[in-house]
């Protein structure tokens, strides 16, 4: 839920649902050192056919574009997966010790905004419409929501 006492833009706003995980270049996909589904394929933690409907987003990415007396700002909100409850914390990427399949994609939903803020690595990014790109150069915005990623006493990746 997203409360403004500003005006939202609907039609400027954007939703990232259906971006999946594997769109994303560079991707922290998780491996399988242990072979979990007993297949002999180690490199991949999920099937092609999982990664062909797998999202990015375990909850939410939205761009919500406030009007604050005039200025447009973004509101870039998002919860990405616990980096926990998984079978331990990747020391490196790959591994070959662990999947580490909520801490990648804790990492990959966090890096997600890295990218969609800097207009040289964005080109990627779709949004449920089927727009492509992130935010122009100099457009103000703002980071909100629990990124569930301490980097000194957490498990993020």
């Amino acid at each position: 839920m997203f409360l403004s006492k500003y005006p939202i833009d609907f039609d400027k706003t954007r939703t990232f649902q259906t971006f999946l995980w594997k769109d994303m270049p560079g991707a922290y996909l998780p491996t399988d050192p242990n072979d979990v589904d007993g297949n002999g394929d180690t490199s991949s933690y999920y099937t092609a056919e999982e990664l062909e409907v797998f999202r990015l987003s375990s909850k939410s990415h939205w761009d919500i574009v406030v009007n604050v007396d005039g200025e447009e700002i973004h509101c870039l909100c998002h919860h990405p997966t616990p980096p926990v409850f998984d079978d331990g914390t990747a020391e490196e990427y790959p591994s070959s010790v662990v999947s580490d399949w909520n801490g990648l994609r804790n990492h990959d939903e966090i890096r997600f905004w890295a990218d969609y803020i800097d207009p040289s690595k964005s080109d990627y990014v779709y949004d449920d419409n089927g727009q492509y790109g992130g935010l122009e150069d100099n457009a103000k915005f703002v980071i909100l929501g629990d990124f569930n990623a301490d980097p000194i006493d957490g498990d993020a990746t």
